[in-house]
């Protein structure tokens, strides 16, 4: 019996240390989607400046004002 326990004990024992997981794969997509993020809040920064830009020329044709420069970021 005693043989028996020491089997199942030393099969276990190999098969935990045995197995390895390999994450870099899922590590490598997270950085790729963690780029894509900060890529498109960046973009979507630029957006609202140009939006922003937008609305206060037509506020200042609706006030019938005229542009006198424009800067562009």
């Amino acid at each position: 019996m005693r043989k028996v326990i020491w089997a199942v004990l030393l099969s276990l024992a190999f098969a935990l240390v045995g197995c390895k997981y390999d994450d870099s794969e899922l590590q490598d997509k997270v950085k790729d989607i963690d780029g894509r993020v900060t890529a498109l809040e960046n973009k979507v920064n630029d957006l609202n400046t140009t939006v922003s830009g937008i609305q206060n020329a037509l506020e200042a044709l609706e006030a019938q004002l005229r542009v006198t420069s424009l800067t562009v970021n």
